[in-house]
């Protein structure tokens, strides 16, 4: 009987031995298999970067491409643009008829619209005063200003621009003045706005029995720089009032 339980204390010792060489082995085999699992995954993450990179530096060589195409259409298009441009310039220049330029003219770029005042020749040059600014410009691309009498401009030549610009309204008022009186000073006034770069101005004549609004109206038709001459809206003045377009 003794025999008996040793081998049977054998047998369990035994089993107990293979119970716990399994469960090595299976945290053996498990962690093998989350190792692989492990290095599979990384083996993926490092073809998923290098993807990623490839995409990455083909979408750069495609957009820089692109970008490069684009550059080159823009580039084309603005020389082509400055060659247009050119072209325009030179045909404008050539259909002009050639006007003396003499100091103390008041002129305009021939593409612009300020007005300046003609200080000094040099050469095929002019020093010309814009307001507070004086710059030589190419003879070729200065014309006269389009008014009924350049000369009369000569009246205020010593004009100092900041000053006249502050003084200046462009309502003119000339309501109770003789029609003679009314006349110059719409003139003298409407030489200003031209000189400062007014695009409209507003003459205040009455109404009256119309003749007064009817000779302002006619002096203005002399002047080419006049786009535009009607009466105000009946509400705020009607024929008592008279708005001018300037170019």
């Amino acid at each position: 009987l003794e025999t008996d339980q040793q081998a049977l204390d054998q047998l369990i010792e035994s089993y107990k031995n293979l119970k716990e060489d399994i469960e090595k082995n299976k945290s053996k085999i498990l962690l093998e298999n989350k190792q692989k699992a492990l290095q599979a995954n990384e083996l993926q993450h490092q073809r998923l970067e290098s993807l990623i990179s490839s995409v990455q530096k083909e979408d750069i060589r495609k957009s820089k491409e692109v970008a490069t195409e684009a550059r080159k259409q823009i580039q084309k298009n603005r020389e082509k643009l400055k060659a247009d441009i050119g072209d325009i310039k030179a045909a404008t220049t050539a259909k002009r008829d050639p006007v003396e330029i003499t100091e103390g003219m008041f002129v305009r770029m021939a593409e612009g619209t300020e007005t300046g005042r003609v200080e000094e020749l040099r050469k095929n040059k002019a020093l010309v005063s814009f307001k507070a600014m004086k710059t030589l410009v190419n003879l070729s691309e200065l014309e006269p200003v389009k008014l009924a009498e350049n000369n009369k401009l000569k009246k205020i030549s010593g004009i100092n621009y900041t000053e006249a610009a502050s003084q200046f309204s462009p309502k003119i008022d000339v309501r109770g003045l003789r029609t003679d009186e009314a006349l110059h000073e719409v003139e003298i006034q409407l030489d200003k706005a031209v000189l400062l770069n007014y695009h409209s101005i507003t003459i205040l004549h009455g109404k009256g029995d119309g003749i007064l609004r009817k000779m302002i109206r006619q002096m203005l038709k002399k002047y080419d720089i006049v786009k535009d001459v009607r009466s105000e809206h009946a509400d705020m003045g009607g024929d008592g009032i008279t708005l001018v377009d300037l170019e």
